[in-house]
């Protein structure tokens, strides 16, 4: 059971993990993004490094902790132009979303954010998640 997830944009330039997830067994950390920025803004495409875009090496590979060990989870390549061609469809009405009422998503499963967290732009709950990909 997960019971927290937390995604603080504002930390974005400070010291620490970008992304974490604490369960009621272990912990994911992933320390950044996965430099689909960086290539886009030094000039790279998707179209030009083909399968190798938005991967990244080993050494930055988010990590799951458990009872005081750390142990490497292999980064999923990350697709920015597929998610924002299917907003675009989305909001234009000419595509469905992948998810339904009746078929939620695994992430929207978790409670939305609420109150402070809402208005300062982050992601935090205490309420339970579905359990998302592995047991953590």
């Amino acid at each position: 059971m997960i019971s927290h997830v937390t995604g603080n944009w504002a930390r974005q330039g400070d010291v620490g993990s970008r992304f974490r997830v604490d369960g009621a067994a272990a912990t994911l950390v992933v320390p950044g993004d996965d430099g689909q920025t960086a290539r886009l803004t030094a000039g790279r495409t998707p179209e030009a490094e083909g399968a190798a875009w938005g991967t990244v090496p080993e050494s930055r590979w988010g990590s799951i902790h458990r009872g005081g060990v750390a142990a490497p989870v292999p980064s999923q390549p990350g697709d920015w132009s597929a998610f924002y061609t299917g907003f675009a469809r989305a909001v234009r009405g000419t595509d469905r979303p992948r998810s339904t009422r009746g078929t939620p998503s695994p992430a929207s499963r978790c409670s939305m954010p609420h109150g402070p967290a809402r208005r300062q732009g982050r992601w935090s709950s205490s309420r339970h998640c579905s359990r998302i990909g592995q047991s953590w």
